[in-house]
This record gives C-alpha cells, sequence and structure tokens, in this order.
C-alpha cells in the first residue's frame, strides 16, 4: 500500500499542485480499485483533525462520531486512536453513506505523517450504542433512501511544504446495492469518495456545489 502512496506524491510533485484532485482508480464495475490524491493547503495534523471531527451543518457531506474508542492497541503495544464514524454525501434526491472503522496511525519515521486505516462496518455488526447513535441520526434525517458504500483501504496526510500537504487515498470501493435500485450506483460512490479528498482542506472547505 506504501507504494501507491508514494507513487500518487511523485505524480502530484510532477504534474505540479495546482491543477485539482489527480485520479488514478479504476473505470466501470460495481467494485473500483482507488487511487486519488490531492495537495491541500493544510498541515498534516490540522487535516487529519478535521477528518476526525463532526460536521452535522448539512451541505453535500456530513460526518458523524458514532463511537470513540480512546485508543487500541496494535501488535507491538502501540497506542493507536480508533473511532467508528458516519459519513453521509448527498447527491441530488439520494444519499451516499459510509459506516468506517478508522484507526490513526502516526508514522515513527516521519512525526508529520499520518495514515487512516479504513474499514467498512456493516450495520447489525457495531457495538449496541453505535447502533443507537446511527439509529438516532438517521430517525432525524429527511430521507433515508441510499445506498452504503463499502470503502476499505488507507487515507495518508503527509506534510509537504509551506504549509501543505499531501492527501493520498488507495483502497477498494464497492456499493451495496440492496439499498437501491438507482442506476449508476458505482458512479455516484466515486462522487461521494472524491470529496473525501477534496473537502478536507479546513472547516469554510468543507462543502461543494451540488453538482459535485
Amino acid at each position: 500500500m506504501d507504494e501507491r502512496h508514494e507513487l500518487m506524491r511523485e505524480r502530484l510533485l510532477s504534474r505540479g499542485q495546482v491543477k485539482g484532485q489527480l485520479n488514478m482508480s479504476s473505470k466501470g464495475g460495481e467494485e473500483q480499485d482507488l487511487l486519488l490524491g490531492d495537495v491541500v493547503h493544510e498541515r498534516a495534523s490540522e487535516v487529519i483533525k478535521f477528518i476526525l471531527s463532526e460536521s452535522k451543518d448539512g451541505g453535500n457531506l456530513s460526518r458523524h462520531i458514532i463511537k470513540d474508542y480512546g485508543h487500541d492497541t496494535d501488535d507491538n503495544s502501540n497506542l493507536h486512536p480508533k473511532k467508528i464514524l458516519y459519513w453521509q454525501h448527498h447527491r441530488a434526491s439520494m444519499f451516499i453513506n459510509y459506516l468506517l472503522e478508522v484507526t490513526t496511525i502516526p508514522s515513527h519515521a516521519n512525526a508529520s505523517s499520518f495514515t487512516l486505516v479504513l474499514k467498512s462496518v456493516q450495520l447489525g455488526n457495531m457495538p449496541a450504542e453505535a447502533e443507537e447513535k446511527l439509529l438516532e441520526i438517521r430517525d432525524q434525517q429527511i430521507s433515508n433512501k441510499g445506498v452504503y458504500a463499502i470503502l476499505n483501504g488507507e487515507l495518508k496526510v503527509t506534510d509537504h511544504e509551506h504549509g501543505m500537504s499531501f492527501i493520498t487515498l488507495a483502497g477498494m470501493l464497492d456499493s451495496d446495492v440492496k439499498f437501491s435500485s438507482t442506476k449508476n450506483i458505482a458512479k455516484k460512490v466515486m462522487k461521494g469518495v472524491k470529496l473525501i479528498t477534496k473537502n478536507y482542506t479546513g472547516e469554510s472547505n468543507a462543502t461543494t456545489s451540488s453538482g459535485e
């Protein structure tokens, strides 16, 4: 996985930093091999704080923390923050939902580099308090029509220069089509994943136009 992140950083450097998001993901199909990257004008530590925070102000992408484990212990007795996050991308008349277990792993070799390990969580396979909080959030929503995106991979944020940082996302994306009969599910889910790298530059840029 590290080789894919390094490839993205090299491509971002070689093509310049003002050309928007770089997308080298596979095309077509309901399962896609993800490879996305961008350069943002914010330090890596601030980007990580933003990603792991909540935003309930509406817009195209809302974020909720439904379970905070505190710190998880790996095989080497290192402690890593771990949360279950519920992200929802509102697109036209439907919602793309992301239910993710996210573990933050700081780099021991580089203090300004962080990796978020993203693992999709299935409904009914979470702690009881997380299930209850998710139901509370869904009960407050105008519509529950939508699809659950299945996203597994790594999102890496690394300081660059002049207060900027690289964001790269590598992994696999699928969609649970049983939640919706809407056509082109994979295309809509991909739009939501692009927001994950595009919007995490600060709270003021947390939403985009309805066309994204």
